[in-house]
């Protein structure tokens, strides 16, 4: 199995080789990842899923939904639930409270 610094190498030479922007999600689903999409309209809360292992988040920008053709290709659709006026947050927050989530699951109660 190729190490993480394998697998980036591997990608930064098929991004300049390739085209196709939806390339990549075969490469990661050949290498063993689950796909995660965290999208506003995901239809599943983060916290009640399993996002142990090898996982591949995929997140998009704050204005606007991902792709419907990259959704079609991921595993499953996440989602922050939101209280309240706000229906959003900014896209690096998000993905910092999925990841931390992720840490969570991976490790427990070791996280203070």
């Amino acid at each position: 199995m190729p190490t993480d610094k394998e697998i980036k190498k591997q990608f930064k030479e098929i991004a300049s080789k390739n085209p196709d922007k939806y390339y990549a999600t075969s490469v990661l689903k050949k290498e063993g990842f689950r796909l995660i999409a965290l999208e506003a309209t995901g239809k599943k809360e983060y916290f009640n899923q399993d996002l142990t292992g090898r996982v591949a988040l995929i997140v998009g920008k704050e204005d606007e939904t991902l792709d419907i053709n990259l959704l079609n290709k991921v595993d499953i659709t996440v989602k922050i639930p939101m209280i309240g006026k706000i229906s959003s947050l900014n896209v690096s927050v998000a993905t910092g409270i999925v990841l931390f989530e992720r840490l969570r699951q991976m490790y427990g109660n070791i996280i203070r």
